[in-house]
């Protein structure tokens, strides 16, 4: 029953943004006949409004570019070959899962956790068994880390916004930096910083 709940509940969690954004659309859609002439005090907050509207449209177009670029990255490093990126190669996937695209955010409450957000960029995924719980390390799996979040043992600070997350690619190699600004603190102690 606990398990169908928490399934349930990650689908609405995945689903709320797009029924918000349905919403907003058919409200947008009212035409110009379907309302009172409006007076100044209105049109001032329709312009308000409609500023508003345009810089959520302009982050919603550059959020589309985010996995664009994770993709491009990702597709040279299967092309050349990793390089010289950094790579940890203790984190490895998991069995031959689907891949999944999301965020790590930090859970103050609790230190050695982590939330997953996987709406923050369109075409974030996050495969979900019945009865077998999250899976997240699928080969090919892109993992971007906002704050301090612990994972695998090690530490990834994130200090990149929306942006430039710190990204690591999932793959039989290790776990490659992909793009973003962040520290790393691995399982040692030695610390890495990437994209200063």
């Amino acid at each position: 029953m606990i398990r169908h709940l928490a399934a349930l509940a990650l689908i609405l969690a995945m689903t709320a943004p797009a029924l918000i954004s349905c919403s907003e659309e058919a409200a947008s859609e009212q035409g110009p006949g379907d309302s009172a002439k409006p007076n100044g005090s209105e049109q001032s907050q329709g312009a308000e409004a409609k500023g508003a509207q345009d810089k959520k449209q302009r982050a919603t177009q550059t959020q589309a570019s985010v996995p664009q670029i994770e993709d491009e990255i990702a597709a040279r490093i299967k092309k050349e070959g990793v390089g010289k990126r950094f790579v940890i190669g203790t984190i490895k996937p998991r069995g031959k899962g689907s891949p999944s695209r999301l965020t790590l955010t930090e859970t103050p409450t609790a230190p050695d956790s982590f939330s997953m957000n996987t709406t923050e960029n369109p075409g974030d995924t996050f495969p979900y068994f019945l009865g077998s719980g999250a899976y997240i390390e699928g080969p090919g799996s892109i993992h971007r880390f906002a704050g301090k979040v612990r994972y695998k043992g090690h530490t990834f600070n994130g200090e990149g916004d929306e942006q430039n997350r710190l990204t690591f690619l999932l793959t039989n190699e290790g776990y490659i930096y992909l793009r973003g600004k962040g520290l790393v603190t691995l399982a040692d102690g030695e610390e890495v910083k990437l994209g200063h």
